[in-house]
């Protein structure tokens, strides 16, 4: 289980709540980046009124610090109040917290508890993310076209319901290869189908940014990333998706490995 709290003000915080909600449908970001902890979150309001807030969040991160450095996605719920006449408001939100690989083992053998905890299960579309990133003797390898070892690899879109608009995404694969010190690294990631080395990019497109490279442990930011409408034939939307998360695992000798999980909205 994962418990946070948070209050302000919630009119002129740039990035959070930029504007007084105009009603009960409302959304709010928030990004935390430490020297081994990275936290993202994403909320939907439901209700900004008779000083009650209510919505659901979804939240992934990243911990270098653990014994195996681990990923994780969750969901939960939003409460709180808010004073109309000084603008301030204060939330708590109780939710349940999986690690990455054993949500998409979840996934495959016990959906239902999955869907019983509120967690989007359901797979609407799937891809590889591949690239290349160098800088003097400094490069990360992360696939190619040709490449198909390499990458954040198979990461799949989970929606609360078949063919609902995804909420979720998981790869429980992240692997390269790298020269030097690439600390400060950002690959430039394009989409192919998982697994191919013959068909060409699916317009999918993010960016792998290293946020901690010791040697032994390594952790990064997924951003940027775009899904283009009517990639995912079983989410036939018009308007795309926009995804972003958190990557991390081990260093050995030239390669790299671990896991990544995110948001997508």
């Amino acid at each position: 289980m994962w418990e946070s709290a948070l209050g302000g003000v919630y009119s002129g915080i740039a990035g959070l709540y930029p504007s007084i909600p105009s009603s009960d449908i409302w959304s709010a970001s928030s990004e935390f980046i430490g020297s081994s902890v990275i936290v993202g979150q994403e909320v939907t309001g439901s209700k900004w009124s008779d000083n009650k807030i209510e919505g659901t969040m979804r939240e992934y991160g990243a911990n270098t610090s653990a014994p195996i450095p681990t990923t994780w996605v969750s969901v939960g719920e939003v409460m709180g109040t808010f004073d109309p006449t000084h603008y301030t408001f204060q939330v708590e939100s109780m939710d349940v917290l999986i690690e990455t690989n054993t949500f998409l083992n979840m996934v495959t053998n016990n959906p239902s508890a999955l869907e019983a905890l509120k967690i989007p299960c359901f797979a609407v579309g799937a891809t590889d993310l591949r690239g290349s990133w160098s800088n003097g003797g400094n490069s990360i390898d992360m696939g190619s076209a040709a490449d198909a070892a390499k990458g954040i690899l198979n990461a799949t879109f989970f929606a609360p319901s078949t063919g609902g608009k995804p909420q979720i995404w998981a790869s429980g694969n992240v692997n390269g290869a790298f020269t030097g010190s690439p600390t400060g690294g950002s690959v430039g990631l394009s989409g192919y189908a998982p697994g191919s080395t013959t068909s060409p990019t699916n317009g999918i497109t993010a960016n792998f940014n290293i946020q901690q490279w010791n040697g032994a442990r390594w952790s990064a930011m997924v951003t940027n990333g775009t899904v283009p409408a009517g990639t995912f034939t079983s989410y036939p939307n018009t308007n795309g998706v926009q995804f972003q998360g958190a990557a991390a695992g081990t260093i050995s000798a030239s390669t790299f490995s671990g896991t990544a999980a995110g948001v997508a909205k």
